[in-house]
C-alpha cells in the first residue's frame, strides 16, 4: 500500500512566522513517521522538536528552516 504525505501549501514565510523560534529537543519516541519539512523517515534516537501544532520535526530541520527565515527578512 502506499501512503501520500500531505504538506501544507501555505506559504513557508507565513508558517515560520507563526511558530516560535526555539522549540526544546527531544529524542524521538516512535510516534511519527516522518519529518514534514525534509520528509525523511525518523529513526530512534533522532534528535526532533514537537511543535505547538503536533507537528514533529527534525531538531536541525527546524532551526535551518528558522535561519532562513530570519535572514529573507533582513
Amino acid at each position: 500500500s502506499t501512503s501520500s504525505r500531505e504538506v501544507s501549501h501555505e506559504p513557508h514565510a507565513t508558517v515560520a512566522a507563526s511558530m516560535p523560534a526555539t522549540v526544546p529537543a527531544i529524542t524521538y519516541d516512535g510516534r511519527d513517521d516522518f519529518c514534514t519539512i525534509c520528509l525523511v523517515n525518523y529513526r530512534h534516537h533522532d534528535q526532533v522538536c514537537r511543535m505547538p501544532c503536533k507537528h514533529m520535526l527534525h531538531a536541525a530541520c527546524w532551526q535551518k528552516h528558522v535561519l532562513e527565515f530570519q535572514r529573507s527578512e533582513e
